[in-house]
């Protein structure tokens, strides 16, 4: 979304449960591989407002300002909370338009078709806090 304050971390609560068996894009059983959650904010500078990125480039994209990532293949099967710290790779400029992010998936490499069926990822109480 169109983001208008600078955003200095993202909290929240979270179960995860890998699914049982992991399998890449080709669709061939990894063995031994586990599944990971992802849980990531990404602040990055934008021209217009239509402009937007993508799972192709939203981790690596010149255009990013702020960004936090965690991972992780634990099991945690009572609400856990979580804490993403932006750490910031550029000055933020209150003079320029940015678009802010937060991308919460059951399998971290998922968008490359990488992943274990079954995997869950259940968040709450997530709040963004910001810059005052």
């Amino acid at each position: 979304i169109v983001y208008e304050k600078q955003p200095l971390k993202v909290t929240g609560y979270y179960k995860y449960t890998p699914g049982k068996e992991f399998y890449n894009s080709d669709g061939e059983l990894v063995e031994g591989k586990v599944d990971e959650c992802s849980m990531s904010a990404v602040l990055y500078e934008i021209t217009d407002d239509k402009e937007t990125l993508d799972g192709s480039n939203i981790y690596s994209s010149d255009k990013i300002v702020a960004k936090a990532m965690f991972k992780s293949s634990k099991t945690v099967t009572e609400y856990t909370q979580f804490e993403l710290n932006l750490e910031y790779l550029k000055d933020y400029d209150p003079t320029k338009k940015y678009k802010f992010t937060v991308i919460l998936s059951a399998s971290a490499d998922g968008a490359a078709y990488n992943a274990a069926v079954g995997s869950k990822l259940i968040v709450d109480d997530v709040i963004v806090v910001n810059k005052k």
